[in-house]
């Protein structure tokens, strides 16, 4: 009788080993780190870059560190339409940049004192579209920026009244952003506790843009001067209603934001209207912090306000 015997290893036809595992054999092996290490290297990276290298299907998968992230900088529309599974492993993010808005078109270097000379800028409408999907998606969210980067990442833009966009109608898409971002507080979707920085941005010279260039708004009330400007004050968070700078909503005066923000949060306005104001005070007016020599072993740290300042001072008392 024959005696079936197992092939020795030597001769045993060898597998071949598919692309996948060849490329995962000749790649760099990830450092041994702990998750928070490898987490804090990552807010360093734009968000594209995280999701080849968090993701399960990658050769570097880093068990819990997306779980670490705290900060997150997007700079591309296409990123915000990520995956709710994807999203998910990022729940720990309360801090986020959103730099798809706003983008470069054409420059010219510095002159004058002035840090760029913008000549065309482009307005992402797919960003629009999917901004307040995507932040959606993160529950510890307390700080979220809108706007753009410069092409060599040397300072952001916000929106600002002066801006000269590619897209004809881009006062009408801005319009649009703002009634999202109200819808999402007012379903919601968005804590009050969220501070938005750049959706709102700045006027020129003539005045109010929503007022001066587009029509009446169907599902918002008529009976008001200007509906985008009293949509902002009634629903976003008071404290960033009372925050806003004149040129920001010129058509509701301070004193009138602050009276929607005490009828809207009467049990919280006393502590916020201070903050606001002790906070504008000392930084955004530009009081001066000096030293001034009282004796001499000590100093004595006085702020210098302008004339508009105790303006301001006197009314809140």
């Amino acid at each position: 009788t024959m005696e079936h015997t197992k092939p020795s290893s030597s001769h045993r036809p060898k597998r071949r080993r598919n692309r996948n595992e060849l490329e995962a054999s000749t790649a760099p092996s990830a450092p041994s780190l702990p998750a928070e290490l490898w987490a804090h290297a990552l807010q360093f990276l734009f968000f594209d870059e995280v999701i080849p290298i968090t993701s399960r299907n990658s050769i570097f998968f880093l068990p819990d560190v997306s779980a670490e992230i705290r900060t997150l900088h997007v700079r591309h529309s296409q990123n915000l339409r990520e995956s709710s599974e994807n999203l998910k492993q990022f729940e720990n993010v309360d801090d986020i940049n959103v730099f798809s808005l706003i983008e470069e078109l054409e420059h010219q270097p510095a002159q004058h004192g002035r840090n760029r000379n913008v000549t065309n800028l482009h307005l992402d409408v797919e960003t629009i579209e999917n901004f307040i999907p995507f932040i959606s998606h993160f529950p510890k969210l307390s700080v979220c920026f809108l706007g753009g980067l410069s092409s060599d990442s040397d300072f952001t833009y916000s929106l600002d009244g002066d801006q000269r966009f590619d897209v004809p109608d881009h006062q009408v898409q801005i319009a649009k952003l703002i009634e999202s971002v109200c819808q999402g507080y007012l379903v919601g979707v968005l804590s009050t506790d969220i501070k938005l920085y750049g959706v709102v941005g700045y006027h020129g010279r003539r005045g109010c843009n929503w007022r001066n260039q587009l029509q009446d708004i169907a599902s918002y009330r008529n009976d008001v001067f200007c509906q985008i400007c009293d949509m902002i004050c009634t629903c976003f968070p008071p404290p960033q209603v009372m925050n806003f700078c004149d040129n920001q909503i010129p058509c509701i005066s301070k004193e009138n934001r602050f009276r929607i923000a005490k009828f809207r949060d009467l049990k919280r306005y006393k502590v916020n209207a201070t903050n606001v104001l002790l906070w504008q005070l000392g930084c955004s007016y530009g009081a001066q912090l000096m030293h001034l020599p009282a004796t001499p072993d000590k100093k004595l740290l006085v702020y210098h306000y302008l004339d508009n300042m105790i303006e301001d001072m006197r009314w809140l008392i």
